[in-house]
C-alpha cells in the first residue's frame, strides 16, 4: 500500500470537520479508488483547506497511477515524458516510488529495442540489429542479454567481413586466370559478406555485364545457325546477368514469338490432317498475330494448303451426297465450294450444281402436289408424289419421314385386315 503523508493520516482521525461522508471518501482513497475518491471529495461541503488538501493529494495519485498504467501497457516513452511533471507534484516520500517507475520505463524501452534487434538478426540484417542493441544499452546499461548478443554479432561480422575479403581476393585471382564465371561468383559472395561491399559490388556489376554481353553474342550465333533452343538459354543468361539489358530482352521476345508461332503452325498441321479446317484456320491466324518474319512463307503455304484441302473436302463430300441421292446436302456443299473458288479449280462443280438445282425444282413440284393430295384426302396420289420426290432425292424436306409413316400405317391396316379374315 502506498504510504500517505502524515497530515493526511492525522486529518482522518483528528479533523474537527470529519463527517461520515468524509470518512467514506477517505476510505475510497485508502482503497486506491482515486477517481471515485476525487469525485467524493469534490462533492463534500467541508472546510476549504481540508478539501483542497484532499483533492490535491488525490489528483497526484491519479496522475501517478496513470503513469503506471502507461508503463504496463507498453507506452513507456509517454510515461517518461510525464514523469518530470509528476515529480514536481509528488510528496517527498514518493521519490523512491517514482525512481522505480523510471527504471521500469527504461527497462521496458530497452526490452523493445532488444526484441527488435532479435527480429532483425533473424532476417539477416546484422547492421540494423547492432543499432537496435546499442539503443537498448543506452536505456539500460546493465542488460547482459543485449551485451552478449551485441558482442556475438560483432564477432560474427568480423569473421564474415574477413571471409568477404578472402573471396574478393579469390575473385581477382580468377580474373587473372581468365575464369570470368568463377570470378563473378567470388565477387557475388564477397559483396554479401563485406561490411563495405561497394568495391566488390562494382567488380560484380562489371563481371556480370561482360558475361551478359558474351551470352548475348552466343545467342546471336545460335540464332544464325537456327539453333533456337540453345539461343533461348543463352539469351536468358544474358537477361539474368545484365541489368536492364534491353537488347537481350528484345531478342528474347522475338524468340518467344517464334516459338509460339511455330507451336501454332504445328497445331494447324495436326488440325489439317484431321480435316478440321476451321480449327486449322484459327491456329494459322494465331500464328500470324505473332508477326514472325521467318514464318511468312510458311503462313502463305499453310493458308493455301488449308484452302485447297477444304475445297477438296467440300467437293468429295458433295459428290458423295450426290451419289447417295442426298441432293439438298450436295447442293449446299457445291454452292459453298463455288463461293470459295469463284468458279475456278473445279470445272464440273458448276454444271453439277445446275443439274441438281433442276432436279430439286422437280422434287419441289412433286412435294407440293403431295401436300395438296394429302389435304384432299387422296392417299394414292399422296403416296405416288412422295415416291416421285424420293426417286429424285431422299433428303428433300420431310419427304422420307412422311413416306415411312405412310408405309407403316399401311402395314398396320393390312395386318388388321388379315386378322379379321
Amino acid at each position: 500500500m502506498y504510504r500517505l503523508i502524515p497530515f493526511l493520516v492525522l486529518s482522518v482521525f483528528f479533523s474537527c470537520q470529519s463527517t461520515s461522508s468524509l470518512n467514506d471518501a477517505d476510505r475510497l482513497f485508502l482503497d486506491r479508488k482515486y477517481l471515485q475518491a476525487h469525485e467524493a471529495y469534490s462533492s463534500l461541503e467541508i472546510d476549504q483547506d481540508i478539501k483542497s488538501q484532499r483533492l490535491e493529494i488525490t489528483s497526484y495519485f491519479l496522475l501517478e497511477d496513470y503513469v503506471r498504467e502507461l508503463v504496463n501497457t507498453n507506452r513507456s516513452m509517454l510515461a517518461l515524458e510525464l514523469l518530470p511533471r509528476v515529480r514536481e507534484l509528488a510528496p517527498q516520500n514518493r521519490s523512491e516510488i517514482l525512481d522505480g517507475l523510471e527504471r521500469r520505463c527504461n527497462f521496458r524501452i530497452a526490452r523493445e529495442y532488444y526484441d527488435s534487434a532479435l527480429a532483425f538478426s533473424e532476417i539477416g540484417d546484422k547492421p540494423q540489429a547492432i543499432r537496435e542493441l546499442v539503443k537498448a544499452l543506452t536505456w539500460r546499461e546493465d542488460y547482459p542479454a543485449a551485451t552478449e548478443m551485441l558482442n556475438l554479432i560483432k564477432s560474427r561480422e568480423l569473421a564474415r567481413n574477413a571471409r568477404g575479403e578472402e573471396l574478393y581476393l579469390e575473385g581477382l585471382e580468377e580474373i587473372n586466370l581468365g575464369n570470368s564465371t568463377r570470378a563473378r561468383t567470388a565477387f557475388l559472395h564477397a559483396a554479401n559478406r563485406l561490411t563495405d561491399p561497394a568495391l566488390a559490388e562494382a567488380r560484380l556489376a562489371a563481371m556480370s555485364q561482360n558475361l551478359a554481353e558474351e551470352s548475348l553474342r552466343q545467342a546471336k550465333a545460335f540464332l544464325k545457325d537456327d539453333q533456337i533452343g540453345p539461343a533461348w538459354v543463352a539469351v536468358q543468361d544474358a537477361i539474368y546477368l545484365g541489368e536492364d539489358f534491353a537488347e537481350a530482352i528484345a531478342i528474347s521476345e522475338d524468340i518467344d514469338a517464334f516459338l509460339i508461332s511455330d507451336a501454332f503452325l504445328d497445331s494447324a498441321n495436326i488440325a489439317l490432317l484431321g480435316n478440321r479446317f476451321q480449327l486449322a484456320n484459327e491456329f494459322i491466324e494465331a500464328a500470324a498475330e505473332q508477326r514472325v518474319q521467318e514464318h511468312a512463307e510458311r503462313l502463305v503455304d499453310f493458308r493455301e494448303r488449308q484452302s485447297n484441302l477444304h475445297q477438296q473436302s467440300l467437293y468429295v463430300r458433295a459428290r458423295a451426297f450426290e451419289a447417295d441421292s442426298q441432293l439438298m446436302r450436295a447442293s449446299l456443299l457445291y454452292q459453298d465450294l463455288l463461293d470459295k473458288t469463284a468458279g475456278f479449280g473445279y470445272q464440273d462443280a458448276s454444271k453439277r450444281a445446275d443439274v441438281i438445282a433442276e432436279a430439286l425444282l422437280s422434287a419441289e413440284m412433286y412435294y407440293e402436289q403431295a401436300m395438296l393430295a394429302e389435304e384432299n384426302g387422296d392417299l394414292a396420289s399422296y403416296k405416288d408424289n412422295l415416291a416421285a420426290v424420293l426417286r429424285i432425292t431422299i433428303d428433300y424436306e420431310d419427304t422420307f419421314e412422311r413416306f415411312a409413316t405412310l408405309l407403316s400405317n399401311e402395314a398396320v391396316v393390312e395386318d388388321s385386315d388379315s386378322k379379321d379374315s
